[in-house]
């Protein structure tokens, strides 16, 4: 087994498990989107070694054939009992330990033509960078998907805390101490289980700062949370993502600045 799929493996394990442990209910279809969200984003990023796989295949299974073509022929076989030994013609990766290898030289090699070689390297860059910009909506949908989520099942615990951590409304707007009546009208004078849903606009889910801010209303587990939303990694993929989307890959002065004061 290679070790992209030991890792696809372990990856795969560890959501099964997790699932497996998840006690509360609402929490399951929410995990299990990411998690869909993630495959997609690994399927998008392993399309060209999937391409040049196929070719390593096929070059394979051409030199098994050229060689008993040749092998038949020199013996002077028949031509159907010839076909009927291709067509046992097999070629299994998971059965090559440097598989993977060969085909990243393999596509190493189709990179350095000069017919094509430029064009695919640009074709392959855009591809990464919709990856990147894919890892980072999973996870500003994970974020905003649980918050809301949460606030909805759970307004008891939780909305005191987001009702009062917000900034300054203009007037009409919801407050810890005026809920406008057009707003509960919309929702049938019962706020209990959509108060996720009515402060969700009012929160910042698309930068790390903003998922911190709100997150914080998870008192008194607040502290593990922004333990884990302040590792270094989440700044540098929302970075990366502002980068790819924003100004076309180039990074100036300014965001580099940024991100560099991010790390340190």
């Amino acid at each position: 087994m290679s070790e992209e799929t030991q890792a696809t493996q372990s990856r795969e394990d560890f959501f099964s498990g997790l699932l497996d442990h998840l006690t509360i209910p609402f929490l399951k279809p929410i995990a299990e989107g990411f998690f869909e969200n993630i495959r997609q984003v690994e399927s998008l990023i392993q399309m060209p070694l999937m391409m040049f796989a196929m070719l390593e295949i096929d070059e394979q299974i051409s030199t098994q054939f050229r060689s008993l073509a040749l092998d038949y022929w020199s013996r002077g076989e028949g031509f159907t009992n010839f076909l009927d030994e291709a067509k046992k013609i097999d070629v299994r990766p998971a059965k090559q330990p440097d598989f993977i290898e060969r085909t990243l030289k393999r596509q190493d090699k189709v990179l350095t033509i000069p017919q094509c070689g430029e064009a695919l390297k640009a074709s392959l860059e855009v591809l990464y960078r919709a990856g990147i910009s894919e890892c980072w909506t999973a996870l500003e949908c994970l974020a905003t998907d649980l918050w809301v989520t949460s606030l909805n099942e759970e307004p008891t615990t939780l909305a005191q805390t987001a009702i009062s951590s917000l900034d300054a409304q203009e007037p009409g707007e919801l407050t810890s101490r005026h809920i406008p009546v057009g707003l509960a009208a919309r929702h049938g004078f019962d706020l209990r289980r959509c108060l996720g849903t009515v402060l969700k606009s009012k929160f910042d889910f698309t930068g790390v700062s903003g998922i911190q801010k709100a997150y914080k209303i998870f008192v008194p587990n607040d502290e593990f949370i922004q333990k884990v939303l302040a590792q270094p990694e989440l700044g540098e993929l929302e970075a990366t993502r502002h980068v790819i989307v924003h100004r076309a890959g180039r990074v100036d002065e300014v965001p580099a600045r940024h991100f560099m004061s991010e790390r340190c």
